[in-house]
């Protein structure tokens, strides 16, 4: 189980500070599909940077396997973030001058992975989206959906117990967008990996197992398919 106790984040604590989240408490069970919606500016992306500790909380925990990760010093959060999450944003954020296994290769890197693991870690990821053929292309030659691809491959390398979506269909046409999301659903329920994803699109949050709503900051439970 995550669990999220009464987080905060506070911008501009000490002038016109803007409150974006609001004792935040959450319970979230492992090997879930949970979405996060809300209207645009209601904190969802908020919540799933300082859960995943891209972004500072003011105050209040994320406790993962009872350990409160927000303590953790920086070189513990990365190490921890490389082994344990991964991350897919809407805008992809591969890096357009290498190509798509050096795009891959970096959270094994952190880690320290030999060069024999590594690459055959990466071919596994590859092959689980179906871009093995496309190793040494450049990632700037690659179309949108194949550059989503690329980065659902290089968030799952190491098999994350979380995995963290923000938007991961925002920038994509309906149909490449459902084989995104097809994809994803199909890599997480194979690794039994927590899929935490933050989507305005009310039809893509109904296929997850639990639904939380953020408004003006605050979170509510507004669906669990467990108790119906």
């Amino acid at each position: 189980m995550i669990k999220v106790r009464n987080l905060n984040k506070i911008y501009n604590p000490k002038h016109n500070p803007v409150h974006a989240l609001v004792d935040i408490n959450l319970d979230i069970p492992y090997s879930k599909r949970i979405a996060i919606v809300g209207k645009s500016g209601s904190g969802k992306s908020t919540l799933m940077q300082v859960m995943s500790t891209l972004d500072w909380a003011t105050s209040g925990e994320v406790l993962i396997n009872d350990d409160n990760i927000l303590q953790y010093n920086e070189k513990q959060l990365d190490t921890f973030r490389a082994e344990k999450m991964g991350f897919i944003f809407q805008n992809f954020y591969v890096d357009d001058t290498q190509n798509v296994q050096e795009n891959i290769s970096l959270p094994l890197e952190i880690i320290g992975e030999n060069k024999a693991t590594r690459k055959s870690k990466i071919e596994t990821a590859l092959k689980s989206v179906d871009l093995l053929e496309k190793s040494n292309t450049l990632a700037s030659e690659l179309s949108g959906g194949q550059r989503q691809r690329l980065a659902i491959a290089r968030a799952i390398v190491n098999k994350p117990k979380i995995l963290f979506a923000d938007e991961p269909t925002g920038n994509l046409d309906s149909q490449t967008g459902a084989k995104i999301i097809q994809t994803l659903f199909d890599l997480t329920h194979h690794l039994g990996t927590t899929l935490i994803m933050v989507t305005h699109d009310n039809s893509l949050a109904k296929m997850c197992d639990i639904i939380f709503e953020i408004k003006d900051g605050c979170a509510a439970l507004i669906n669990n398919k467990e108790m119906i």
